[in-house]
């Protein structure tokens, strides 16, 4: 047990020194612990209207409740797994590595970790969340009750479980640098078509509201009852229809899934010190590669650059996946709406987004940085090398995407549709110079730590509540940005409609004037506060990088 209490005790002695060392990492974390409580008041007053006796009385409440909790619990549990997959990552200061030279048995490190995840403020929050929602059941009965606190307290088990399993064989069978990229990839794609598949698949009336829903509901929560995600918010059920062989059952089920995450994730750390290094490798080649592409300036070896990391790294493969996936997903969508502005506007969202990643730009580029800061590279010159490459990326792919939605839509055979098509590509090419802008200026103040280029679903310490926090800000700046053409907007839709070809071109124009004034402003501002600030950054890179090691 000293192992486990020390492990605990190390994560937030880390956690806390981290919000020592930075200011903004603790408002981050104050923001998130005030999210956090703000979820558990929601589930109290959740719980203390639906648990009232006039609502127990009615023979629908606990079947419609059943549905819903198990429903929803268990595809957020395979959410909150996705999501620590895909943003949050294994804890880098409390990997198994960390641990190989103290000489502690591996059943024992894995408890210790497993402990300390059940011990972080995500869990914590958690459980409250979920042991207020359990007194919803006051009205039928104090066992019940009883029965939903247990029941929260295995849901968390479960999820911390489930997810430290997957996060152990992510980074044990994906070990090459393409294999990462893919991986990372397709977890992307998963998260995003699961947060549109409701959308997709439940049946829509006239008026656009779900029919049959709760059948729909009943059916999936029956079969999700007897799977490791749904087992556990299931067990009040059991007791209030006096289910005891399911209820056994499913405990069994929640019994055996911790005993194979457990195993699993034995494997996977025995696999890793058996196999460490095995899948080094080095190619050679022969040229300059995409340095010859670029001009021969100092903005250009800077563009290569850039263009070299975005090739090869998995942590930015969003940018090049995330706009495609939802110009499919809001295309399918508008087939059902009837209209395809639904698909257009998706552009006006690609310029919010696109850029949002470049935000944190050098943290991404990392202590590479180092080489321009000893090279005396100005910041203007780093500043134009990236957006030489971004600004390209923008209008190729958002040209490419304008192209595939007139080919799907059709809209290329009237002049309304050609006007409404061009003007929500250029409209969403103004928003993302105006992001781009706004990026090369936010990157070189408001950096957070990413995770190491070979370890993409790493953690460093302290990052999850700036990335919470800082992306929002760049996206919020955005719009602030573009508020001229947003005034612009305005006027013109109160002297006419928008579909008329004259005023969406209006507004197409006045966003792309915004949007590249923004850029220029943004470029040249950010290349100043790069000048002034370049040691402090190199710094605050150097810090970053050891919190990857």
């Amino acid at each position: 047990m000293s192992e486990i209490a020390a492990v605990v005790r190390l994560r937030w002695i880390l956690t806390i020194s981290v919000l020592r060392r930075s200011v903004l990492q603790t408002i981050g974390f104050a923001l998130l612990l005030t999210m956090g409580a703000g979820a558990v008041v929601v589930m109290i007053v959740f719980a203390a209207l639906l648990g009232m006796p006039q609502f127990a009385a009615d023979p629908d409440f606990v079947p419609g409740l059943n549905a819903l909790l198990v429903t929803i619990g268990a595809i957020g549990m395979v959410f909150a797994v996705i999501v620590q997959l895909m943003l949050l990552g294994e804890g880098s200061a409390l990997t198994p590595q960390r641990f190989e030279l103290y000489g502690i048995r591996d059943s024992r490190l894995l408890w210790a970790l497993i402990a300390a995840g059940l011990t972080g403020p995500a869990a914590i929050i958690a459980l409250c969340a979920l042991v207020a929602l359990a007194f919803i059941y006051r009205a039928i009965g104090w066992g019940v009750v009883l029965a939903g606190v247990l029941s929260a307290l295995l849901v968390v088990i479960t999820t911390v479980l489930v997810g430290k399993t997957v996060m152990s064989l992510a980074t044990t069978l994906v070990t090459t640098a393409r294999g990462r990229a893919t991986f990372y990839i397709i977890v992307i794609v998963g998260f995003i078509a699961a947060t549109q598949l409701p959308a997709l698949i439940l049946p829509q009336d006239g008026s656009g509201r779900s029919q049959s829903t709760l059948g729909t509901f009943s059916a999936l929560s029956r079969l999700l009852a007897f799977t490791p995600f749904g087992a556990a918010f299931q067990l009040p059920f059991d007791v209030i229809a006096g289910a005891w062989l399911p209820l056994a059952i499913r405990l069994i089920i929640l019994a055996v899934a911790w005993v194979v995450c457990f195993y699993v994730s034995m494997w996977c750390l025995g696999r890793q010190r058996h196999m460490r290094g095995a899948d080094t490798s080095s190619k050679v080649k022969a040229g300059l590669g995409d340095f010859a592409r670029m001009p021969d300036s100092v903005s250009g070896a800077i563009s290569a650059r850039l263009f070299t990391y975005l090739k090869r790294d998995p942590r930015q493969a969003v940018l090049f996946v995330m706009p495609l996936i939802m110009v499919v997903i809001f295309t399918l969508q508008s087939r059902t709406a009837g209209t395809t502005f639904l698909a257009w506007q998706t552009l006006i969202w690609l310029g919010l987004f696109m850029m949002m990643v470049e935000g944190n730009g050098l943290a991404y580029d990392g202590t590479g940085f180092a080489m321009e800061v000893i090279s005396g590279v100005r910041g203007i010159d780093d500043r134009l090398g990236r957006i030489r490459v971004l600004v390209g990326f923008v209008v190729i792919y958002m040209l490419a995407l304008a192209a595939a939605l007139f080919a799907f839509t059709g809209d290329w055979r009237t002049p309304e549709g050609i006007a409404m098509g061009l003007g929500c590509l250029f409209i969403g090419i103004g928003v993302a110079f105006a992001a781009l802008g706004l990026a090369e200026i936010v990157s070189t103040l408001l950096l957070y730590p990413v995770p190491d280029i070979e370890r993409p679903f790493s953690t460093p310490q302290g990052r999850a509540a700036a990335q919470g926090v800082f992306p929002f800000i760049h996206m919020f700046g955005t719009v602030f940005v573009m508020l001229p053409a947003g005034i612009v907007a305005l006027v013109t839709l109160v002297m006419h409609t928008f579909g008329a070809p004259g005023a969406t071109m209006a507004i197409a124009v006045a966003a792309m004037v915004n949007g590249t004034g923004a850029l220029a402003l943004g470029t040249w501002l950010g290349g100043k506060l790069l000048d002034a600030r370049a040691v402090g950054i190199l710094g605050t890179l150097d810090e970053f990088a050891s919190l990857q090691k």
